[in-house]
């Protein structure tokens, strides 16, 4: 593999999670101008490796996507003293 990879997947990760969390209008849209100039850069790369960058992408929208929709966890709603 490229000697960038990993940075490359790094960066995948973190536009996937970028994507899908609720931030400001002006830091989504600089999110998915990077995501689409990511795609770009790594395209005319080995196939393997844009697959590996698409499936960082996608991991990083699903991690960040599983908890915001996790239900709560359960609190107990009475004391110990009986």
């Amino acid at each position: 593999m490229a000697s960038f990879a990993v940075p490359l997947c790094a960066i995948a990760l973190v536009l996937g999670t970028l994507a899908v969390t609720p931030v400001s209008p002006d830091v989504r849209a600089v999110a998915i101008a990077a995501s689409i100039l990511l795609a770009a850069a790594s395209r005319g790369t080995a196939t393997r490796l844009w697959a590996c960058v698409v499936l960082a992408f996608a991991a990083g929208a699903l991690n960040a996507e599983l908890p915001s929709r996790a239900p709560a966890a359960f609190a107990e709603q009475r004391t110990a003293r009986y």
